[in-house]
């Protein structure tokens, strides 16, 4: 469970993406929901905006500069957890559920976020805090299922069946699997749709021995 001063602790903490666009930030700015900020400059080049120019620049060296903008845009965040039978293996489970339910606290402030499980099941806590708590609901109600995919296929078929994402996306697995390299053909799924994905081993003295 997490507590008062974990939250507080917590709080300190961010899920943060960004993607460098190539164009104005006059062109950025008419999209909706989207705020830039400068970043770098490049060469003036064919169909770049008039209005991007740093005449200052111009001024100082002779050279025509094109000033680059980060555009902030809401991450989507996916958070992973393994109920598959290996997981009830020294206790694996509750300390996992845990460590999904911290991701999911940080990620909610900043990041649409959304909790799953490897037997299917999926709660979305949204941005803010008002779908948190049946997010972490959820996750507190998970256990172990005879009907859990094992890790590599749960990771296929998430990343086969979601769809394409617009701007930044991440995805984070929490999970016993102890080589994640036949993970790659379904990391690289989601790497084509978008996403980014990071793996959280969970690990019992039981697995050791």
């Amino acid at each position: 469970m997490i507590t008062a001063p974990s939250r507080r602790l917590l709080e300190r903490y961010a899920l943060a993406s960004r993607a460098l666009s190539r164009t104005s930030g006059e062109r950025l700015a008419r999209e909706a929901g989207q705020s830039v900020e400068f970043h770098d400059y490049r060469p003036y080049g064919p169909g770049d905006e008039l209005r991007a120019v740093d005449w200052r620049v111009y001024a100082r060296t002779g050279r025509v500069m094109t000033r680059l903008f980060q555009a902030e845009r809401t991450m989507d965040v996916h958070v992973l957890l393994d109920t598959s039978m290996s997981m009830q293996v020294g206790g694996k489970l509750p300390y996992a559920r845990t460590v999904a339910q911290l991701l999911a606290f940080v990620a909610h402030r900043d990041a649409r976020a959304q909790v799953h499980t490897f037997h299917g099941e999926s709660g979305a806590s949204g941005q803010g805090r008002g779908g948190l708590a049946s997010a972490w609901a959820m996750l507190e109600g998970a256990e172990v299922r005879r009907d859990a995919l094992a890790p590599v296929a749960a990771v296929r078929r998430f990343a086969l069946t979601l769809p394409r994402v617009r701007g930044a996306g991440l995805v984070l697995i929490v999970s016993d699997l102890f080589d994640p390299e036949p993970l790659r053909p379904a990391l690289l799924a989601l790497r084509a749709r978008g996403l980014d994905a990071a793996f959280l081993q969970v690990v019992a003295d039981d697995d050791l021995e």
